[in-house]
């Protein structure tokens, strides 16, 4: 297999299923049996709309999730480092407080 764009090497020249030539189309590189021999062709996004039905993420999806969470990461870490020179800081200022009178 393999992502192509037109022009297509073999007939039909299109997708299996839109009959259409624009677009990615993933070439599986094998004649299927129609009334006349044909190359398999599918347009990327009829693959993609059919992984989906079956609980598949297309990988665009997927890419802009994983920068979303390495940025809320980012956000996290600097956040934690807010946190602890805050907690250093009353720490320090606990010791130099002096202890309340009975």
């Amino acid at each position: 297999m393999r992502l192509v764009e037109s022009p297509l090497d073999h007939p039909p020249r299109a997708c299996a299923v839109t009959n259409r030539e624009d677009g990615e189309l993933i070439d599986f590189q094998v004649v299927i049996d129609r009334p006349l021999p044909s190359w398999l062709y599918l347009n990327r996004l009829v693959v993609e709309e059919a992984g989906e039905l079956i609980g598949m993420v297309p990988a665009k999806k997927v890419k802009k999730l994983e920068e979303r969470m390495e940025a809320l990461s980012r956000e996290l870490d600097d956040l934690q480092e807010t946190m602890k020179i805050y907690a250093d800081f009353e720490e320090k200022l606990a010791e130099k407080e002096p202890a309340p009178c009975p």
